[in-house]
């Protein structure tokens, strides 16, 4: 399936992306055949040049293997990634932090115009004239998210906009993929902290094969489901026909992993993450306090996240913030049906 739309132009979203977001959207481009698989690749502004190779190759990866790549049009990795599937001539999804008359960052519009040539486009739910603001970014981030099927961060630092994505596609219950990285390397911190509390690990073609196999199979989702018990005490094979955990370290009995006790990785091999993610810089140390407390008052069952935020007389979005930084750190769990557990 095959629509095009001219810049400034509304598109009919639930039918031609995928998408139901109660907001107007805006494209320019081709669009893709909704059946491919859509993967998110998002990172650091400021790679090291191994970063953004790799960026690129899983871009290309991608690509080859049949999906649609998505990013931010960011510098870096996003940028990075979109080439990657261009070079290819593969099928790459800008999604802006601006109007199209009005693209960002401005350095970008020669690449924005290689994608809009298709096969893909820019999509924005700006409309034009609108230029960037602070808060479009994270408006980015969440419209990227219900735009794809998976998200692989390659890189990201502890306070990286990219590990804000990654934690909205958590929230979400999209399989969410990292490339591990040796502790103390450049933008690692992050990065590595996801695969701790339970991303998948993926490294290059070969992983990307295998997570566009799955997804068309009808197994991505499924690779998310929160299971109460704790990894290795659920029942049924792992999907990647190997027990046990694919990501050691040492909050390894207590990963959110999601899929089912089990963490495949991608491709299935062990990796090892040890990234100091103890600390709450940032956090709101005395609601992190009572938000833990709730939830050992609350026993194994939970709470969604509206009781716990009624019950803590805090507002739902600091509380929805502060639950999604716990639950990356691994100091709380979210069950299937959306409530959180320590």
């Amino acid at each position: 399936m095959a629509a095009t739309a001219p810049m400034g132009e509304h598109i009919e979203s639930q039918v031609v992306l995928r998408l139901s977001v109660g907001q107007p959207l805006w494209w320019r481009g081709t669009v893709p055949d909704p059946a491919l698989p859509r993967v998110a690749v998002v990172g650091s502004r400021d790679p090291t040049p191994e970063q953004e190779r790799l960026a690129r190759e899983l871009g290309r990866a991608l690509a080859v293997a049949g999906g649609v790549v998505v990013s931010g049009g960011a510098f870096g990795v996003d940028a990075a990634a979109l080439e990657g599937a261009l070079e290819v001539g593969g099928a790459a999804i800008a999604v802006l932090p601006s109007a199209h008359d009005l693209p960002f960052p401005p350095a970008h519009v020669e690449l924005y115009e290689r994608i809009a040539a298709g096969p893909g486009g820019l999509l924005s739910q700006f409309p034009p004239g609108a230029g960037v603001q602070r808060s479009h970014f994270l408006k980015r981030n969440q419209l990227i998210v219900q735009t794809v099927d998976a998200l692989v961060t390659v890189c990201a630092d502890a306070r990286s906009g990219s590990l804000h994505c990654a934690g909205r596609a958590w929230l979400a219950g999209l399989p969410v993929l990292a490339v591990p990285w040796s502790p103390g390397s450049p933008n690692s911190h992050g990065s590595n902290g996801l695969l701790q509390a339970g991303a998948r690990a993926i490294t290059d073609a070969a992983g990307c094969q295998r997570l566009l196999k799955d997804l068309r199979g009808g197994h991505g989702r499924r690779l998310l489901e929160r299971d109460p018990k704790p990894p290795g005490q659920s029942g049924g094979a792992p999907l990647d026909g190997k027990g046990g955990n694919a990501v050691e370290g040492p909050k390894a009995g207590r990963l959110v992993d999601g899929a089912r006790g089990r963490c495949p990785s991608y491709p299935a091999e062990a990796v090892t993450s040890r990234a100091d993610m103890s600390g709450l810089a940032g956090c709101d140390a005395d609601l992190a306090t009572r938000l833990v407390s709730a939830l050992h008052e609350a026993g194994p069952q939970g709470l969604p996240l509206e009781d716990l935020a009624l019950r803590l007389q805090v507002d739902r979005g600091p509380v929805a913030a502060l639950a999604m930084r716990l639950t990356l750190l691994g100091r709380i769990r979210r069950h299937a049906g959306g409530s959180f557990a320590v």
